[in-house]
């Protein structure tokens, strides 16, 4: 009796039985997350929550795992549930949370299990090398997911008409326009027609009409963009297949990728043309990895149509080619494209169009007639003041959500030139004053995860062994929690299509009365829907003299709306209540 109760309690035993404690705390607490209709971290979550049921839960886990983990001998039963059940339970977690630092707390414990876990199989050799053949299916595995759930949110947003004139009714005109006129007019974007190259030099939407020729719809530009952003996934593997990544590496970093927060969060804002940013410089990477030169100089030049400061991205890239001695003279001749085609588009948005957006650095620019010099010599002059403004709470916020999906490992690294490809987070996210621009929710991430996913591989591919099973595992759980944290508040959209649906379609046929020849002043999220005319506008930023005029009663604004119009000119002919109000101009 004495020596079975010694050799119950050896180190193994022991070590099994605080993981299947923890096992079943964590499975416990599963269940009271879908028990529970509070907050987890809230008190009145806990007073909802049965003590003698959460007992039994416990218990029940316990016992389940001990029988399972006694029959199944010859499998590491104990770390597979310990793995999948604190993770797992940690998701949950955050996916009830506004709070970022909440968020960021919980990546603490998931380290600490990761961590554990890594040693465990390691020791325990639980994991094999999986196939070639495995490691491809999984990883179009993950292009498809990713791609169906942006798709799946950006066609849920239209459809419950929560896409605002700003962007989304601007592309879906701007499309309208280049079908019929091969022209990418719009009059909602400046109160008039204009040509959107006047904005953003953009040409890179020509390559989307023949799709958008075949299916003339809102909705096209939704997909479109889920699939140019699912479909950057695809030299992403091949680059991780080029620098020689392992099937378990690659695994990691396919999911860490997928579910890269910024990745999908960006999609958030609807269609703009960043999203073919990720896509256009990973293959540019890939074939500058190959050595294939002329496609790279053809993806590089793509990359230029995306937007004017697509340019700025080639000539970071171009100076590690340089500067890391990789590539100098393609790298000399990347940086001076770039340089010659940025100071191009600059001058004809200037001569031709509004204007390059430069008041978005207004933080570093002093003398108006200087323009973007002035933010070199700002920085020159005063490196603490450009420091202070990349560094607010709100940015380091920002920086964190960027890094620890990735586990740091873009700047894990002993080659400093590799810091260079760093220098597009700087400048176009961390130094503009403009808010969007460093949120995962705007599209101002694309150009800059593209070169982080770079790196990641890059330093993946160079880390010591040891260093390299903690962190892309790491990196994988951090960002599938980030990714429960950040996306799962935007699937109220795809809710509301069925808990709202007979409002969405009284809301469609009211529109569908409006004549398409006709002229409309809406209010911002009924102009997607109204888009495809020749004449359109928000009512918050103008008022027009127009055929018919759209009001949306979903919201308090309405009122407001109503006052800006002079209505002895127009007579209400269509009302679906607390939805919309259609007013048409007197004859």
């Amino acid at each position: 009796m004495i020596q079975k109760i010694i050799t119950f309690f050896d180190k193994d035993t022991r070590e099994n039985f605080f993981v299947r404690l923890f096992s079943a705390w964590s499975i416990t607490g599963i269940i009271n997350f879908f028990l529970s209709t509070e907050p987890l971290e809230k008190i009145e979550s806990v007073k909802n929550i049965n003590l003698i049921s959460s007992v039994f839960y416990f218990l029940a886990a316990y016992i389940i795992i001990t029988v399972c983990s006694l029959r199944l001998k010859e499998t590491d039963t104990d770390g597979w549930v310990f793995a999948v059940s604190t993770l797992t339970y940690l998701c949950f977690a955050a996916t009830f949370s506004s709070n970022q630092y909440y968020c960021i707390a919980i990546l603490f414990p998931a380290m600490l299990s990761v961590i554990y876990t890594v040693r465990r199989f390691s020791a325990k050799k639980s994991i094999i090398e999986p196939s070639k053949k495995f490691v491809f299916g999984f990883s179009a595995a993950c292009v498809i997911f990713i791609t169906l759930f942006m798709a799946l949110l950006g066609i849920s947003r239209y459809l419950s008409f929560a896409t605002p004139n700003f962007d989304f009714g601007i592309f879906s005109q701007m499309f309208y326009y280049l079908k019929t006129e091969f022209v990418p007019l719009t009059t909602c974007e400046r109160e008039k027609l204009l040509s959107h190259f006047a904005v953003h030099l953009s040409p890179v939407y020509y390559l989307l009409l023949p799709v958008y020729f075949i299916f003339p719809s809102p909705l096209t530009l939704q997909i479109s963009q889920a699939l140019l952003i699912g479909s950057a996934l695809i030299p992403l593997y091949l680059i991780a297949r080029h620098y020689k990544l392992s099937g378990k590496v690659t695994l990691l970093l396919m999911i860490a990728a997928s579910f890269y927060p910024a990745l999908t969060g960006g999609t958030l804002y609807d269609f703009h043309e960043n999203a073919f940013l990720p896509v256009l410089i990973l293959w540019m990477l890939y074939f500058a990895e190959k050595g294939k030169n002329i496609p790279m100089y053809i993806f590089m030049l793509l990359t230029f149509t995306v937007k004017e400061d697509a340019a700025v991205y080639v000539a970071f890239i171009a100076l590690y080619f340089l500067f890391s001695g990789r590539k100098k003279l393609h790298g000399s001749i990347m940086f001076f494209s770039s340089v010659i085609y940025f100071t191009l588009a600059v001058t004809y948005l200037k001569t031709f169009g509004e204007g390059a957006m430069t008041g978005r650095f207004d933080n570093f620019i002093t003398d108006d007639n200087l323009g973007l010099v002035d933010v070199i010599f700002t920085i020159f002059k005063n490196p603490a003041y450009f420091i202070s403004q990349c560094l607010s709470a709100e940015k380091l916020l920002f920086i964190l959500f960027m890094f620890l999906p990735l586990a740091f490992l873009p700047i894990l690294s002993k080659n400093w030139s590799q810091f260079i490809l760093i220098g597009p987070l700087v400048l176009i996210n961390l130094m503009s004053e403009y808010q969007y621009q460093h949120s995962i929710f705007f599209q101002y991430v694309y150009g800059t995860l593209a070169v982080l996913f770079y790196l990641t591989v890059i330093n993946l591919s160079t880390a010591p062994k040891n260093l390299k099973k903690y962190l892309s595992p790491m990196a994988a759980v951090f960002s599938v929690i980030m990714f429960a944290f950040s996306l799962s508040p935007k699937l109220t959209y795809i809710n509301r299509l069925e808990v709202n649906k007979e409002d969405y379609v009284k809301i469609r046929a009211a529109l569908d009365t409006i004549e398409e020849d006709a002229s409309v002043l809406s209010t911002t999220f009924y102009i997607p829907y109204l888009s495809q005319r020749k004449e359109i506008y928000e009512i918050e930023y103008c008022v027009k003299d127009t055929d018919y005029i759209v009001i949306d009663t979903r919201y308090d604004s309405a009122d407001e709306n109503r006052k800006k119009i002079d209505m002895t000119k127009y007579e209400l002919i269509r009302e679906e209540t607390a939805l919309v109000e259609i007013y048409a101009k007197i004859r």
